[in-house]
């Protein structure tokens, strides 16, 4: 800043900047398959260059670059890898309300994909490791927040169950 002829300092210039992106991002064929079969209450992945099924399918092949191409059908129930407490949730996140956020691998997939999943606590119906997610469907399968089209049941070795909805993406 520098002071003017009168000894009060000028005000420094300014213009308005205006941040924004004029684009538009299609799904592509990897991602627009995948949400695809999710529309239609499905969950695929794609088969990589060594055999292993992803999911979800990334749009290439991590070991040779190339186009992943070869999708199959996996089931909508799997095995809980791994989870954590998300006791205040923040603004954006899937629910208001305390839940967990669960890695779940899909059976026929051999990766895990992150899920919400609207449980009451971590002690009571928390989704343990090693617990088996088997999806239920139910209802016109139209909306993807009900509770009643998006349960599953969580089975310990014993075969108790606890009914636990989860978020469908």
């Amino acid at each position: 800043m520098t002071i003017g002829k009168s000894g009060v300092a000028d005000k420094p210039l300014s213009a308005p900047l205006n941040l924004h992106f004029d684009y538009t991002r299609s799904t592509g064929p990897t991602i627009g398959a995948f949400v695809t079969a999710l529309r239609d209450r499905k969950v695929i992945g794609a088969r990589g260059s060594n055999g292993r099924v992803f999911v979800p399918p990334p749009e290439f092949d991590p070991d040779t670059a190339e186009p992943l191409t070869d999708f199959v059908g996996v089931s909508d129930g799997g095995t809980v890898v791994s989870w954590t407490w998300m006791p205040e949730p923040i603004e954006g996140q899937p629910l208001t309300k305390p839940f967990a956020w669960a890695l779940i691998k899909l059976d026929g997939a051999d990766t895990s994909m992150l899920h919400a999943v609207d449980v009451d606590s971590p002690t009571t119906s928390a989704p343990a490791c090693g617990f088996v997610l088997a999806g239920r469907r139910s209802g016109s399968g139209r909306s993807r927040t009900s509770s009643a089209s998006n349960q599953v049941r969580a089975k310990t070795a014993s075969r108790q169950s606890i009914p636990a909805p989860i978020l469908s993406p």
